[in-house]
């Protein structure tokens, strides 16, 4: 595998608004490896490694993909990056907050049975992408079966107007490194990939050299450097500074449908999760006859037709340089993310340049010392979190992410909700900010309705809350957290609305946790998934992924899933009931992995269980439900939970689980049932007698946390009193001389979600290194500040989800 990879340069503190910075190169040996099995290092490095730059570059599932209307569009050079708001239409006829969620279930129910089919294979919900093998595999599944191809002509009129043709001619007339119609050094046929790194490094070198992009001759990469680039950890070359991939193979291994698409997808997967700010990436498979591009964002992978690059040396020299291209925007940066970097390749600082609500220009300073969250996967949502700061130093989130064409914006979502407590606030927002067939070809000929998606870019300027749920510090912090977070769905089912994606990290601490005021403990985020209970029928066909993290994943769409394609087809659409599940298998999480002052506790049977649901291993729906129905289960999980747990939440786990239970039942019961159409055509859900109890539902679940909720209020009270007492005691013992004991105090934990992943049968070296649990809490004599994070999670707060390139999940 060969790379290039410029750098920017210029004055670090230059103004970053829609400026094209301009990019420096230098060229560096990128590394000695002879096959792909050996970037696993990078594609996938170790807690310690990604310890080192998470203050650098920051990573659920991959969904929101719309089928393109069949348009022609050829994309602009540079892409537009377009201010204004969305055309979306909204949701219509939507019931009004009130005192019950009726008027919404029976909106619902008269006029949605069915979803778009789902998926579970995508790199962000998968926590373990095993071997390289494997990751292909996994990437092969996530952009589908269909990538289509791409007229050449469509990225020479992206980079023709870089250099003149004739200044390219005369480059070839005197060049050592084209004779005789040929590229000088290249083997006519070669027997191996390697003997074709050295000919095409010199050629690449050579051209960037006579094209003023300095560099020095016989290595296989240029090394970037710049505000938009970082040296990564332990090297000089890595995805957080590669801009392009020259990737050599044999021309009797390239076949017209590439096989080797996938393995690029690789790269092109970490290069957006080590460049948060990346819109695309463009990489060259080059043989000793003929290339092609391949081309990857959010809405997946196209590739060009093959060309003779012997024939036409114009056309390849036209590539080369637009692959390393010193403008930003054509190189696939989002060049309203600027930051400084020192000296040592390490940012420094940064700026965001967005607008405000009244559409304005604003600038907001990247908060470097908080972990900018990303979403893994390669196709999709692509979701960035960056938190920034305001000029008077207050503390907001600017979510980046990509939306389906002809799916409602969260903006509008957040505005039709606004002052429901526990529903994050939206401060202002950006619509339309580009699309991905601006940066692609022309692929009406050549592919069927639905196989192409175009996405939308959003941005929206949130208010900043605290962690995600799993770094509560207390059992009252937690259970307020999620009582509250359980009370705003409610709240949000009666205003016309279903989430549609509750996990760990939808769900936020307060700032100021169980003492913030009743209602604002817990934050519920990230409503780009939910759907109103009028949903368009343009807009049920609209999703390639939707599945998020399994294990919090309703028991009855899992089952669904493994049924026949007859009732695949008939998916049943999700509803607020699933969404309560969905936080009956967060209480689980919590709890049961979980120790009281939220440290992770020691593996049990319970670690194992959801490890395999995590793993997507075995029949997960059966899993589920014998999760909900075994009387062992209940004992085992008595046996299992910490003691302040059991006193606690016992009968709230018990509770909760027979109600999720009688739903599935109920459900179970009804899935095969398909409703006769109404006089309007329209099926009704076949659910509907289910959901008509949806009021007592939300009542009993309300009732059982706040029970448990008055009991640890009730015991951090006590204990309150105990202490001052002890201190109280300490002082008298101190006016006598006598020798006081520091009291010690349990800080909150960073988890690796790792834990819950099955051991596998061949385990790796053992390292000497581990996370400590409760035990060894015991002896910490500090309590550092708990650490702020953006909304959803990041690889600290949530790496329990994440892969190890830092991923997410839900």
């Amino acid at each position: 595998m060969s790379c290039i990879t410029p750098s920017a340069s210029g004055d670090p503190t230059a103004p970053a608004i829609l400026q094209q910075r301009r990019v420096r190169f230098s060229a560096a040996c990128l590394d000695n490896m002879k096959d792909i099995e050996e970037v696993e290092a990078l594609v996938q490095p170790t807690d310690e490694e990604m310890s080192d730059v998470l203050d650098n570059y920051a990573t659920a599932p991959a969904d929101n993909c719309a089928p393109s209307n069949g348009t022609t569009y050829l994309p602009c050079t540079p892409p537009r990056l377009p201010q204004g708001d969305s055309t979306s239409t909204a949701h219509d006829s939507m019931p009004t907050q009130g005192t019950s969620a009726r008027a919404t279930i029976d909106t619902f129910s008269k006029n949605q049975n069915t979803q778009t089919p789902a998926k579970l294979v995508s790199t962000d919900t998968l926590r373990d992408l095993g071997t390289v093998k494997d990751m292909r595999k996994h990437l092969a599944a996530e952009l589908g079966h269909r990538i289509p191809e791409v007229k050449l002509s469509w990225l020479l009129t992206c980079y023709e107007g870089l250099v003149r043709t004739t200044r390219i001619q005369q480059y070839l007339n005197t060049t050592e490194q084209y004779r005789d119609g040929r590229w000088v050094g290249l083997p006519r046929v070669a027997k191996q990939e390697d003997l074709l790194y050295d000919p095409f490094c010199n050629i690449i070198n050579s051209i960037l050299e006579y094209f003023r992009y300095a560099g020095k001759k016989g290595y296989i990469s240029i090394r970037a450097s710049g505000p938009s680039f970082v040296c990564p950890t332990g090297g000089e070359i890595g995805f957080s500074n590669l801009a392009s991939c020259f990737d050599g193979k044999r021309d009797s291994d390239v076949d017209p449908e590439d096989k080797h698409i996938p393995q690029l997808g690789i790269y092109a997967r970490q290069v957006f999760i080590c460049q948060p700010n990346r819109r695309y990436a463009r990489f060259m498979i080059v043989t000793e006859q003929r290339a092609r591009v391949v081309h990857f964002d959010r809405s997946g992978a196209q590739y060009t037709e093959l060309f003779d690059i012997h024939a036409e040396p114009i056309w390849f020299i036209q590539l080369v340089l637009g692959l390393c291209t010193n403008d930003e925007r054509l190189l696939g940066l989002d060049d309203t993310v600027q930051w400084t970097v020192g000296l040592d390749g390490v940012r420094t600082g940064g700026t965001l340049s967005t607008v405000d609500m009244d559409k304005n220009p604003i600038t907001y300073t990247l908060s470097m010392n908080e972990t900018t969250w990303y979403r893994s996967s390669l196709c999709g949502r692509g979701m960035v979190c960056w938190p920034v700061k305001d000029r008077d130093g207050n503390r907001l989130i600017v979510k980046d992410y990509w939306m389906s064409e002809g799916r409602v914006p969260e903006y509008e979502l957040l505005e039709k909700v606004k002052g429901v407590p526990g529903i994050c606030e939206l401060v202002a927002y950006e619509g339309r900010r580009g699309e991905t067939r601006d940066f692609r070809g022309d692929t009406s000929l050549t592919t069927k309705p639905g196989d192409l998606f175009n996405c939308i870019a959003i941005r929206m300027i949130i208010k900043a809350y605290g962690t995600s749920i799993d770094n509560f510090t207390s059992p009252e912090e937690m259970l307020a957290a999620l009582r509250d977070a359980i009370a705003a769905h409610y709240d949000l089912v009666k205003k016309g609305f279903f989430h549609r994606d509750i996990c760990h990290n939808t769900v936020l601490l307060a700032t100021e946790g169980a003492k913030a005021e009743p209602g604002h403990r817990g934050v519920l985020m990230d409503l780009d998934m939910a759907i109103g209970a009028i949903r368009p029928e343009s807009d049920k066909f609209q999703e390639r992924f939707k599945l998020g993290i399994v294990l919090f994943q309703p028991a009855i769409l899992l089952k669904a899933l493994n049924l026949s394609d007859d009732v695949k087809a008939t998916l049943p659409a999700h509803d607020c009931l699933d969404d309560l599940e969905a936080f009956f298998w967060l209480l689980c999480y919590l709890i049961l992995i979980h120790t009281p002052t939220g440290s992770t506790g020691p593996k049990t049977v319970f670690h194992i269980r959801l490890g395999k649901w995590m793993a997507q291993s075995g029949n997960l729906d059966e899993s589920k439900f014998h999760f909900l129905i075994s009387q062992s289960i209940a004992k085992e999980a008595q046996q299992a939970m910490y003691p302040v747990w059991k006193e606690l939440c016992m009968d709230l786990f018990l509770g909760f689980r027979d109600i999720v239970a009688d739903i599935y039942s109920r459900k179970e019961a009804l899935l095969y049932d398909e409703p006769e159409p109404l006089e309007d055509g329209i099926v009704p859900n076949r659910f509907a007698e289910v959901l008509e109890d949806v009021d007592d539902i939300y009542e009993q679940v309300l009732a059982l946390f706040d029970d448990a909720l008055d009991k640890a209020l009730s015991r951090a009270a006590n204990a309150q009193n105990q202490e001052q007492g002890s201190d109280s005691a300490i002082d008298s013992d101190s006016t006598t001389g006598a020798t006081a004991e520091p009291r010690l105090i349990i800080r909150p934990r960073t988890r690796s979600m790792r834990r819950l992943m099955p051991i596998p049968e061949e385990a790796p070296v053992e390292s000497n290194k581990r996370r400590p649990t409760e035990s060894d809490e015991d002896e910490e004599t500090h309590t550092p500040s708990k650490r702020m994070r953006p909304p959803r999670q990041g690889d600290g707060p949530s790496a329990f989800f994440q892969p190890n390139g830092n991923g997410d999940s839900c």
